[in-house]
């Protein structure tokens, strides 16, 4: 049986779940393999199939960022698709700081944004606020692409989009 898995929201696939007897052993399951259906040969096969959805000034699809972003779809796709990730006040990043990085996955400018807040205090924050959602456009933009030049699958491309986006929790 050759079964493509199944996978949740996160992309993650879901695990096999074997029936169990009441005693705790799994039961033998056996099944007979269906027969390989006979395929002629050509030489031409079906292009990929290429995602799709609306490009954004970046050539990313909006399809694209809504698997990266997950969480807040709503806030972020107009300021990423509509505005291209020009600078915007971002009220979670002036109030959290680097938390709202580390909360966003970007774990490089969460410690870069520590040590300018140790530098300069309050206006990092103020700094940060300004900059944060530039600062996400930028990183989601940039794997996005880093993706499509990648020899992945369009579907695996699409779960790695979707396994490195998103929060934290």
């Amino acid at each position: 049986m050759n079964q493509q898995p199944q996978f949740d929201e996160k992309g993650r696939p879901y695990a096999k779940v074997e029936p169990r007897t009441p005693y705790g052993s799994v039961e033998p399951q056996i099944q007979p393999e269906p027969e390989a259906p006979v395929q002629q040969a050509t030489s031409e096969q079906p292009p990929p199939q290429q995602p799709q959805g609306k490009s954004t000034r970046s050539g990313v699809l909006e399809s694209e960022y809504a698997n990266y972003i997950q969480k807040n779809q709503n806030y972020y796709l107009p300021k990423f698709c509509l505005r291209g990730g020009k600078v915007s006040w971002n009220w979670a990043a002036f109030f959290l700081g680097p938390l709202w990085l580390v909360y966003r996955k970007m774990y490089a400018q969460a410690a870069l944004w520590f040590l300018i807040l140790m530098i300069t205090s309050i206006f990092g924050a103020f700094i940060l606020a300004l900059c944060a959602n530039r600062l996400y456009y930028l990183k989601a933009t940039q794997f996005i692409a880093m993706q499509k030049i990648s020899q992945l699958s369009p579907e695996e491309q699409r779960i790695k989009i979707i396994r490195a986006g998103g929060t934290l929790f």
